[in-house]
Order: structure tokens, then sequence, then C-alpha cells
């Protein structure tokens, strides 16, 4: 089993793996500025196609329920809020690596999205403020299996293994192979992003309440 700190120290230096565009670091030090317009936010996003038309994929994806489709960036800033926008540019910023390990953790993205989707029902019938936030979190609560499978592929094929022989949760083989969890993962990593507590908690401790 790793050490703890050297796992950690290995999740929070990732960008060696996954590459973060400059521009999204941009987008989301104006966001964090607090003094930025969202005409001014969405434009920077704009001057990156690829990164928008990644954002609005996801908008559009379902799990949000919108009847019309959402066809610009200051669109969905009005409509989602500027956390959530934040959020969506990191996540769209990784969709090519959880596609990539789409085939590795198998139905990652349909399970994620139909999180997503159940989380905003739920949210809406108990009248929460943000439904589009629940959703964000139940889209991305298992983000640190990606991590691991992407970070510790030795590991991760252990955990597989012990998943199939006994039958078990793949959270209880990541403990046992690796001394920490998805749950866990996820949240070094997001928190190092400097995504809101909001967003972050939700990911971390979703797995208390199997």
């Amino acid at each position: 089993m790793l050490e703890k700190t050297a796992v950690r120290a290995k999740v929070e230096g990732i960008t060696k793996v996954l590459t973060i565009p400059a521009v999204v670091h941009k987008i989301t030090s104006l966001i964090a500025s607090g003094t930025s317009s969202a005409s001014e936010i969405a434009d920077e996003i704009a001057k990156d196609p690829i990164l928008a038309a990644k954002v609005l994929k996801l908008v559009n994806s379902g799990f949000y329920g919108f009847r019309q489709p959402i066809t610009t960036i200051t669109h969905a800033m009005v409509l989602l809020g500027l956390d959530v926008v934040k959020t969506l540019v990191m996540t769209a910023s990784v969709m090519d690596v959880i596609d990539a390990m789409n085939e590795l953790v198998q139905g990652l993205w349909e399970h994620s999205l139909g999180t997503a989707r159940a989380c905003n029902a739920l949210a809406e019938r108990l009248n929460l403020p943000n439904p589009e936030e629940v959703a964000l979190c139940g889209l991305l609560h298992d983000f640190g299996k990606v991590i691991i499978a992407q970070t510790f592929p030795a590991e991760f094929r252990e955990i597989r293994a012990v998943v199939e022989a006994r039958s078990c949760l793949q959270i209880d083989a990541e403990a046992a192979v690796l001394g920490v969890t998805h749950p866990e993962v996820g949240m070094w990593l997001l928190k190092k992003w400097s995504l809101p507590p909001k967003l972050v908690y939700p990911i971390a401790y979703h797995s208390n309440f199997h």
C-alpha cells in the first residue's frame, strides 16, 4: 500500500498528466476576482472555440433539463451562475481524459450523467435554491475514479482485480490497495483547482450515503 501523503502529493501534481490550458486558468481567475462581468467572462471562454463547444455540450447534455437548447456562453452563465460555469470550464478541460478512461472505468459517463439527472430532479422536488449546482456535483461525484485510473494504473488494475475476486464495492478495494478512496482523491484535486466548497464537499463525502 502506498503512503497516503505520497498519493496526495502525486494527485495534487496532476497537472503533469491533465494539462489545464492557460485560458482555463485565466477564466477561473476572472471569475474569482469578483470584478469581471458575465459578458467579459463569456467573451474569454468564446476565445477558445473548442473549450466553448465543450462547455455548451455539457450544458445541453440533458442533466439540467433545459427545454430549449443553450446556444451561447452568456446564456449559460445567466442560467447557471458563475460557480457552476467555473466548474463546467474545469470539467470541459478534462472531458477528453474522461472519455479516454471510459473503457477502463466502464459506464462512467453514463453513470455520472444519470446521477446528475437524479440529483437535479431531487433538488427541484425539494425546492433547493440552486438545483444546477446539485446536478453538477452528481456529474463529478466519481471524478476521483478517473484520476486513480490515470495516475495509478498498476494499482487501478489491482483494485479491479480485488473487486472481481471479493465481489466488493470499488471504494473498499481502493482503501485496501491504495490506502485512499476516489472521493478523497477527487476532493484533493478539485480543492487544488480552487473550486468552491459547496461543489467540492458533496463530491468528497458522497460515499457516506451509500
